[in-house]
């Protein structure tokens, strides 16, 4: 019997790994959310249409969503299934509405917007952040994605969009080849043959539109990244007829060797970030004793003091958002100084409790007590 060429796509997310690696010991959700995603895809595309796959699909999603909103397109996803087999629509529904009020209570707890970040019917409480502190977040967050340093006040949306086009390093690898995989993925027979992988790369492209509409961070198209290219991979091999075995060897080839090329890469052509610059210590004995959870558990932190609220502060102004490893309550002081400065607000315990958390208390007063 003439032996089957066609390798399936699933088989090669391996060649992420070095990928999936970078996100290990990092405090986001993007590990979970890379994996989980690409199991979602393989659910809705090869998996019998079932009661049971529906359902594993719909509460995959949702908790995707749950733990990052910036992938809620791929809602969609159920709801196609609804509406293509008329049924699964109370589950659907009834799952949603306990995701939904679970994140409506989270966001309001931890923002006092339940519909964080977006400031819709904020709540009368005192721990809610300030809208200006929102707008500057949401600001720096959806800018993050357009320059590497802003440079113009309120700029159009094609100059956004020249800016993402023209970064340099790896988000120019990233950002030009995922529109390159757009093209070449239309073109694999999968996509102009099934049905599924029509409805799954019209979804994608959703997704894609919206995140480059919002923040194209790179990091946020990353999902469809990898399937797409694991399609487009898999096609090419099944064109050329070569051997499951062949593609066997060079999948283990080329799953290995990043790993093992990652040491002689120089990162400062890939990024101007200092933190993604850095390389991880890899030694054999993580085989067997794995390392600490965080890349940066060796910055060294000191105790200070903002009126009523003592914190930790890493000595090393590494990042301004960053927190690292450090002990509870752990802020960056050269954070507390900006917001003070350009805002006049800083952060205050709300009783004399840490459990009872925090409040931003406004005040002129251009430096803190350290």
């Amino acid at each position: 019997m003439k032996e089957k060429k066609e390798i399936h796509w699933i088989g090669l997310i391996m060649l992420f790994n070095v990928l999936f690696l970078q996100f290990i010991n990092s405090p986001s959700p993007d590990f979970i959310l890379l994996v989980l995603s690409q199991i979602i895809f393989y659910l809705f595309l090869e998996e019998k249409n079932s009661d049971e796959n529906f359902k594993i699909i719909t509460l995959l999603i949702l908790l995707l969503i749950f733990i990052k909103i910036t992938i809620a397109s791929f809602i969609l996803i159920p709801l196609y299934l609804v509406v293509r087999e008329k049924k699964g629509l109370l589950f659907f529904i009834s799952a949603g509405t306990i995701t939904t009020l679970l994140f409506i209570l989270k966001n309001s707890i931890t923002s006092g917007y339940p519909f964080y970040p977006l400031n819709l019917f904020p709540l009368p409480v005192d721990w809610k952040i300030p809208e200006t502190i929102l707008a500057f977040i949401t600001e720096a967050t959806n800018n993050t994605g357009y320059f590497e340093n802003l440079k113009l006040d309120q700029p159009s949306y094609l100059f956004k969009i020249n800016s993402w086009l023209h970064l340099g390093g790896i988000n120019r690898i990233f950002n030009w080849g995922i529109l390159l995989l757009f093209v070449l993925v239309l073109f694999t027979k999968k996509t102009q043959k099934q049905n599924n992988y029509k409805i799954l790369y019209f979804i994608l492209v959703i997704h894609f539109i919206i995140i480059l509409s919002v923040s194209p961070q790179f990091r946020f198209f990353l999902p469809e990244f990898i399937f797409l290219t694991a399609l487009f991979i898999s096609d090419f091999c099944e064109r050329l007829q070569i051997s499951k075995k062949m593609i066997s060897y060079l999948l283990l080839y080329l799953s290995i060797l990043p790993i093992v090329a990652i040491e002689f890469v120089n990162f400062k052509y890939l990024t101007e970030n200092k933190l993604h610059q850095r390389k991880a210590n890899l030694n054999w004995t993580q085989i067997f004793i794995p390392s600490e959870n965080s890349s940066l558990s060796k910055i060294p932190f000191e105790k200070r003091k903002c009126r009523n609220m003592e914190y930790y502060s890493p000595k090393e102004n590494f990042f301004f958002w960053g927190t690292a490893n450090g002990p509870l309550p752990c802020v960056n002081k050269v954070q507390l100084d900006y917001f003070e400065k350009y805002y006049h607000i800083i952060p205050q315990l709300r009783t004399s409790l840490l459990k009872d958390g925090f409040y931003s208390k406004r005040t002129v007063t251009k430096n803190h007590k350290n």
